[in-house]
Parts: C-alpha cells; structure tokens; sequence
C-alpha cells in the first residue's frame, strides 16, 4: 500500500507537470508563432549547455509511450524503478488536389520501469480527423497499455535487443465508420547501438532499427537516428512503414477503395530536435515534423524521474 500510494503521488505530480507544458506549448500554437521563432528560441536557451562537463540525453518517452524517439520505439528501456510522463501532440496530413485529409494523434502516457529490463505503459488517446470527403471520419478518445522487454543489453560489439507490444487489447484499431485502418495490437523486434561517442563533448550517434507485425502488415520496417549536437540537445530521424497514421491515399483517394477499410498505415519520415534542458533535470522537449510529402509541425513534452 505503501508502495501504491507513493507511485501514484509521483504519477500525479508528473501528470501535472507534463499537462501544464503542454498547454504551453499549444498556447504557442494557437498564437501561429513560426517554427523558426519557436525553434531559435530554444537553441539560444539550450546553447548555454554546451558548455557543461557531460552529456544530458537519456532515454525517454516516444510519443505513443514506450521508449524512443518521436514515433518509432527503441531497444531502450525507462530503468527499474523510474516512471515517465509525457504530453504530445503530432499530425499526418496528406492533401491531393484540393483536398485535405489529417489524422490528429494527442497521447498523454505514463511508463513504468518494472525491472531493468521491462517496462509497462499506459495512455490515453485522442484520435481527431479531417478529411475533405465522405465518409467522415469519427474522433475518438481510448486507453491503450504496451509492454516492452529488454532480451540482449548493449555492449561494446553488439547492439541492444528488444521486444514490445503496442496496444495490447487491439484498442485503436478502427476509425468509425472505417475498420482497421490504424494499427490496433502491434509487435516490434528492435535493435539500437550507439556508434560514436565522443568524452570530451559528450555527443554521440546512436543508430535504431526494427522490424513490426501488425494485422494489416505481416512485416514492416523502421528506422531512425539521434545525433547529439551538444549536450543538451539531440537531432532525430526517423523513418517508419505501416505508420500509426491513417492512409488516407488508399482508404480516399484510390476511388475504387474509396470509403474502405483493412488499409496497413502511410510511411512517414519525421525529423526534428529533442531538447534535455539541463535546468530541470528529467526534462524532455521534442519539436519536429510528421510526414511524407507534406510537413507537418509536431511537438512532445515528458519528464523522467532520474
């Protein structure tokens, strides 16, 4: 009981802190302040890190929960005994003549680090649509758990190996009137190494592979890389077939499946910077682009018990 309560005090309190960023950040948005104000911004404030003697990057939350970088999970675990929470709120449009379709994804989730290897997730989810064309698609608010497991740590010769499970009950699945066409349960096999690491300036490359299985997809691919530029602050790609986003190209516009559903997700590629500000240890702020073809600006916040 003991135990419960405090977890559930720190979940609070790191509920709270995640929420308060958030809508920050969405205060930001709404005023249609540009990426680059936004952006030079938080690199004049995370510029002065530069100078610390170590590096501030750690693992933390994708933004559908488990560990990773923006959309794509990692090998990496939380850590036994830490608890995460995160706030984030990305897009995926896709615009064909005049018409525009976007699959708006808000994720609020709380991870748990049962053991050095093992780590359980909870979030709640919003799913809220536009498109130009019938049928229209419904939002939706759900909870989805994962889990992930760490089966091979890193070591200097060999990467990291993990498996994980996204949307264990096959929660977010439809998107009504439309059947499968998000990914609903989906399992990874990952791998991440780090390749370069500097000690003087504590920036290093780390490299993030995998591969998934989803009832629309028996096999898909992803990938991604952090580049620390210093040490406050960390450069990411990523790339990611059978997306958790709607393809509104095969259930809209390919008019002989028009109104369909069964469709496996749109491949995206995002970039975008993570910032660990060395002020609030535990701290983690992502702003990016979600897309493939049209750029969509996208953004996270968590906070990692250290």
């Amino acid at each position: 009981m003991v135990f419960a309560s405090r977890f559930a005090l720190r979940t609070r309190c790191l509920w709270d802190i995640a929420m308060w960023l958030g809508n920050g950040f969405r205060l930001l948005a709404a005023r249609h302040w540009s990426g680059r104000t936004i952006a030079v911004a938080f690199l004049l404030c995370a510029a002065g890190s530069a100078f610390s003697q170590s590096s501030q990057q750690f693992t933390c939350q994708s933004w559908h929960g488990l560990s990773g970088l923006f959309v794509v999970p990692t090998a990496r675990v939380i850590g036994k005994g830490k608890s995460a929470v995160s706030y984030s709120e990305s897009k995926h449009v896709e615009i064909f003549s005049y018409s525009r379709f976007m699959d708006r994804q808000i994720r609020a989730p709380i991870t748990y680090g049962l053991s050095e290897r093992f780590e359980v997730c909870a979030q709640y989810q919003s799913n809220q649509y536009d498109v130009s064309l019938q049928p229209a698609l419904e939002n939706d608010d759900l909870a989805v758990f994962s889990a992930k497991l760490l089966i091979r740590p890193e070591t200097s010769t060999g990467p990291a190996i993990a498996l994980a499970v996204r949307d264990i009950a096959n929660s977010d699945c439809d998107a009504e009137p439309l059947n499968n066409v998000h990914n609903g349960r989906k399992f990874f096999l990952l791998a991440s190494k780090r390749f370069t690491r500097s000690g003087a300036t504590g920036t290093f490359v780390d490299a993030h592979f995998g591969l998934s299985h989803s009832s629309r997809s028996h096999l898909a691919a992803m990938f991604g890389v952090e580049i620390a530029l210093f040490q406050a602050a960390s450069f990411i790609a990523e790339g990611m077939w059978d997306s958790p986003f709607v393809n509104f190209r095969e259930a809209y516009v390919n008019s002989a499946r028009r109104g369909t559903g069964d469709h496996k997700g749109r491949f995206i590629f995002d970039t975008g910077l993570r910032f660990y500000p060395e002020v609030v240890p535990g701290l983690v702020i992502d702003l990016g682009v979600v897309g493939d073809g049209t750029m969509e600006y996208s953004f996270g916040v968590g906070y990692v018990s250290r």
